[in-house]
């Protein structure tokens, strides 16, 4: 019984250990409420757990893309102030992607100079 309970912790702490569910956190708090001191709030700790966590800067890079064809539909199909509030947020996303990868750049120079020189 002990082997299926770790087994199950293990799972547990793998579902925990995704970028991804930290970014859609992140995205779902910023979402419901109407204060933006929340908001950043959200995306502060957001690039917090990324950067202490080493996760790839990238994910909330392409959520932000996903918002962004998203405010689109909603610009199309819904009201102006809704698209406009998921544009916010997509761009609140691209700045914890980029500064993410650029203290990730500070941290690592090096290879990312060895990487462009490789043919």
């Amino acid at each position: 019984m002990s082997e299926y309970k770790s087994k199950i912790k293990e799972e547990i702490l793998s579902i925990l250990d995704m970028p991804i569910l930290y970014t859609a956190i992140a995205v779902l708090i910023a979402h419901n409420t109407t204060n933006e001191l929340t908001q950043l709030s959200a995306f502060i700790v957001l690039l917090t757990i990324i950067i202490i966590r080493k996760y790839d800067s990238r994910v909330p890079i392409a959520f932000a893309l996903i918002l962004l064809a998203l405010a689109a539909f909603q610009l199309a199909f819904t009201t102006e102030a809704q698209a406009n509030n998921t544009a916010i947020l997509a761009y609140y996303l691209l700045c914890v992607g980029v500064i993410a990868q650029f203290i990730e750049y500070l941290k690592n120079p090096d290879e990312h100079i060895k990487e462009k020189n490789e043919p």
